[in-house]
């Protein structure tokens, strides 16, 4: 697995990503997977995270904020 990997890093330079023209990287990668494909999955591992969490912490922040309020007030 290494191997494949070390040489997958070897090819992946000659497929650089114009990032200017670049909407999707998760498209790009779709596009390129059989060139690097051991390195694609794990591109569209991290890529394809949803950022779910980060709502989440702007509502707690917002709780936060209004139970601080509400003691003052209060």
């Amino acid at each position: 697995m290494k191997e494949l990997v070390n040489q997958e890093l070897l090819i992946f330079p000659k497929y650089q990503m114009d990032a200017k023209n670049i909407k999707c990287p998760l498209e790009w990668w779709r596009k390129h997977e059989a060139m690097v494909p051991t390195i694609d999955f794990l591109a569209q591992q991290i890529l394809g995270i949803i950022g779910f969490q980060i709502e989440i912490e702007r509502v707690f922040s917002l709780v936060s904020i209004l139970i601080k309020l509400r003691r003052y007030w209060l």
